[in-house]
């Protein structure tokens, strides 16, 4: 047979340094240094265990970040897999030198050092933006719905019927035994102690509800689960799961996260400005614009970010009934000399009941009333009143009405079109990472650490497509000499 057949299993080979496994231009060696001058610019904050110079020597956080960014990056996020890889992974033989840390070990790194691996996030961002690979002009905001690794949860409702159920047993008990007084001694001692058990076990899961109810109280929901309390029940394209809403920040130059941040808010709205903030602490500097789609649309937050000099270029949802009265032809005209509305059948609307105030969403309005609904003909379509339409005009409704305009106007189209160019981009890559268990911590803290680290290892793979390996071996190189990790 014309076959190849490799080399013979029996035949000796010899290896002349671990350096010989590694290609001189392969990526771990970026790795390598990376993690090492992330360790060394910020080795105050690392949890480090070898501290004292007795007992067993203990791993250091350079080597054990390395192993993280590593096993992130080619979606291996698991510390026992990550152990495994130890042993048999050539490449991760010669980052960590050999060494083979313990599963738990790789894990309580992680769990302990939350601090600085943000940290790290922030100084990646810092040394991209010293490159000019970060510019910080235009930035897009974003978020997507990550399923937590929550188990089976509880519900208020379910709750509260479940102790009157069992309340209701246990007085039921109580009368039981009450009546066993009336019997001979032999019956009443047997049945007795047949109710006590009863009365213990439902004691017993009425205190398990109670607190059950006591954490659905302290964490303000309706339904959580007792694995992670602080997920929340969220709507996704795969249904409605436990979640965390994690939302980013890309820079437009070369699609790189500036910053992220882990909620448990099922929606956008009201994220606006706090990671417009989160952008500017990370940038030093505040960003010229601003894009992101309609689910963070608050008119409050746009205005004041605007008044600020930040361009914001965030979608509006399409309101339905808007959408109704434009198919019949309803249009409202202000006219600022008189102070009333006009509709497209010349009929007035003028100012009733003053200023109204909407304390949850920050607005003022005021109400403008029709003075001759009745006779109209499409007044059917136009309001469900018995009386007559009302608009409202809002205090800023000059600055709303500049807004909407620039949104429709060829800038603003592409603006809007770039957004999903940008905001996309990461969180696809991170999701194919993922896999089926997108999650492996719990608690809003520590899925926050694994998401900084999926943001570490993003950044690192988009700046290989974007730079040269000499370029990234000059900015990852430590400034101060290379510490001795033995």
């Amino acid at each position: 047979m014309h076959y190849l057949t490799g080399l013979d299993r029996e035949q000796a080979q010899i290896f002349t340094k671990l350096e010989d496994l590694v290609s001189a231009r392969h990526y771990v060696r970026l790795i390598d240094l990376l993690a090492e001058r992330f360790f060394i610019e910020n080795d105050s904050i690392f949890r480090e265990k070898g501290e004292q110079n007795i007992g067993r020597k203990a791993y250091s956080p350079a080597y054990l970040l390395k192993l993280y960014i590593y096993g992130y990056l080619n979606g291996i996020s698991s510390s026992r897999k990550l152990e495994r890889e130890c042993t048999r992974n050539l490449e991760l033989m010669w980052l960590m030198n050999q060494l083979i840390p313990d599963h738990k070990t790789i894990a309580d790194f992680r769990k302990d050092n939350s601090e600085a691996i943000k940290q790290s996030v922030l100084t990646f961002g810092k040394w991209l933006q010293q490159s000019a690979y970060i510019k910080g002009y235009c930035i897009s905001i974003d978020g997507s719905k990550i399923r937590a690794n929550a188990s089976r949860s509880f519900d208020l409702d379910h709750v509260s019927k479940k102790l009157e159920q069992l309340d209701a047993q246990l007085q039921e008990y109580m009368a039981k035994i009450s009546r066993t007084d009336q019997v001979d001694e032999e019956c009443e001692q047997a049945e007795k102690e047949q109710l006590h058990q009863y009365i213990k076990e439902l004691q017993q899961q009425i205190n398990e509800l109670e607190l059950k109810k006591a954490l659905l109280d302290q964490e303000q929901a309706k339904r959580i689960s007792p694995t992670d309390p602080q997920a929340r029940v969220m709507k996704s394209r795969q249904g409605k799961h436990f979640c965390y809403n994690v939302q980013v920040v890309v820079d437009e130059k070369h699609k790189l996260i500036l910053c992220n941040q882990v909620y448990n808010h099922e929606n956008d709205k009201g994220l606006l400005k706090p990671m417009v903030e989160q952008a500017e602490e990370a940038l030093d500097q505040s960003p010229k614009e601003v894009l992101a789609d309609a689910g963070y649309h608050q008119m409050n937050q746009l205005e004041e970010l605007e008044n600020r000099g930040i361009e914001c270029y965030v979608a509006i949802n399409e309101n339905q009934e808007q959408v109704k009265e434009a198919e019949h032809g309803i249009v409202f005209e202000y006219n600022e000399a008189e102070n009333i509305y006009r509709c497209s059948q010349g009929q007035s609307l003028v100012p009733q009941f003053g200023t109204k105030r909407d304390k949850r969403r920050g607005t003022e309005a005021q109400a403008y009333k029709g003075t001759n609904c009745q006779p109209c003909s499409i007044k059917k379509a136009c309001t469900k009143s018995d009386t007559a339409r009302s608009v409202y005009r809002f205090t800023n409704q000059q600055w709303r009405d500049r807004y909407k305009s620039k949104l429709k106007s060829e800038m603003g189209i592409s603006k809007l079109k770039l957004r999903k160019c940008l905001s996309e981009h990461p969180f696809g890559t991170m999701k194919c990472w993922m896999g089926h268990v997108p999650i492996l911590l719990r608690g809003e803290v520590k899925v926050q650490t694994e998401i900084n680290i999926y943001a570490i290892a993003y950044n690192f793979k988009r700046m290989l497509n974007v730079a040269s390996f000499e370029d990234l071996e000059k900015m990852f190189r430590p400034i101060q000499p290379k510490i001795s990790l033995r």
